[in-house]
């Protein structure tokens, strides 16, 4: 892999080098960086370092190469997916069971049937199909929740969220409502999830996210132990308007310090 860099708005590549792939491929096709790839892995490893149990998941359907996904495996992430085709392309790159995240979001019973045998790690958006798993038997280890407080926006965030309008997620009510069942059913720790969008440039969003989130852990976790908090989404990049990205120390830096005066 070629590991030149250019300044400005050249690619990492040189102009002669991409038309002779062009000539030997044919056209189109995809071209990563695979040392951009580990510099930015190692980035985020290194601003959360604070977080002894910190994890990177990256989602699979946002880039479903299996050599991407066996890089950013090396890279020591783990995969987020909401469908079996994702779950086997996971399978297949070396994510094991515990490093796969799967949000269930109606799933076919030929897609539970499969979700059963490879046993990730599990994500439920809504109480119905949380309470199907839990009916069928088919819900152990540590289950996911996801969390939608409700309105337009995150207060000290400048972006508009809209959760109210998302059909993924439960209200803080319905959430402790399912952590108890789950407590019933001999589950003895849960993840909670919160996520407006993807891809946001405000460096308010992150932090904001983590306030709520860190607010509800507070409560949930007097009715069964929290596992893990995740605030879903990815940080991005502002390639529309050629401003400056969202400075991910800084970023890291306001989470920390929520979480020491919350948690």
């Amino acid at each position: 892999m070629q590991e030149q860099f250019f300044d400005g708005d050249a690619t990492f590549l040189p102009d002669e080098a991409i038309c002779a792939l062009a000539k030997r491929l044919g056209t189109p096709f995809y071209l990563y960086d695979e040392q951009s790839i580990r510099i930015r892995a190692e980035e985020i490893r290194s601003a959360f370092a604070w977080n002894p149990g910190h994890q990177e998941w990256f989602p699979v359907a946002a880039a479903p190469n299996p050599s991407v996904l066996k890089l950013l495996h090396l890279c020591g992430c783990r995969a987020v997916v909401s469908s079996v085709y994702d779950l086997e392309l996971a399978r297949r790159c070396g994510f094991r069971p515990e490093e796969i995240l799967y949000h269930v979001v109606y799933p076919r019973p030929q897609d539970v049937e499969i979700i059963m045998r490879r046993r990730p790690m599990l994500v439920f958006n809504t109480p119905e199909l949380l309470h199907r798993f839990v009916a069928g038997g088919a819900v152990d280890g540590c289950i996911g929740l996801r969390f939608n407080p409700g309105g337009e926006y995150l207060p000290g965030s400048n972006a508009m969220g809209r959760s109210v309008k998302s059909k993924f997620g439960m209200s803080k009510e319905e959430i402790l409502r399912a952590a108890k069942m789950l407590r019933r059913a001999g589950v003895q720790k849960i993840g909670l999830c919160l996520g407006f969008a993807k891809n946001q440039i405000s460096e308010g969003y992150y932090p904001a996210v983590a306030k709520t989130l860190f607010e509800l852990a507070l409560d949930v976790q007097e009715v069964i132990e929290i596992a893990y908090l995740d605030l879903m989404g990815g940080i991005g990049i502002d390639y529309r308007h050629g401003g400056e990205d969202p400075r991910l120390q800084h970023i890291s830096e306001q989470i920390e310090e929520l979480s020491d005066d919350l948690l």
